[in-house]
């Protein structure tokens, strides 16, 4: 890496594990993890996701059960892809909370 041309900063994480890359990352105020912010992002785009209305998109673009389960739902205007809060959500805040109470 030292060898390549570069004009930025480079961060060697040493850890295997992400959550021990995480708090590298926070112990060295690279980054900093603000919960108001999760899942504002399109995982695609990195767009900003913006708030939807179920109305406003066709109810064949979501399976069933999250039509019958989900009343909140965001979406990115760039790419089209459309979020909301499932099982996996919940999992990913309480890892994430858990790293930044570790710090």
């Amino acid at each position: 890496m030292a060898k390549r041309s570069f004009t930025g900063r480079l961060i060697i994480i040493g850890a295997d594990r992400i959550r021990e890359q995480l708090q590298e990352l926070l112990e060295l105020e690279v980054i900093v993890i603000q919960e108001k912010k999760f899942f504002s992002r399109c995982l695609i785009c990195n767009d900003l996701l913006v708030a939807v209305s179920v109305e406003s998109f066709r109810k064949d673009a979501l399976p069933l059960y999250v039509l019958q389960t989900q009343q909140q739902f965001t979406a990115c205007e760039k790419c089209r892809r459309i979020y909301w809060g499932g099982s996996h959500r919940e999992r990913a805040r309480a890892f994430l909370s858990s790293i930044t109470a570790a710090i």
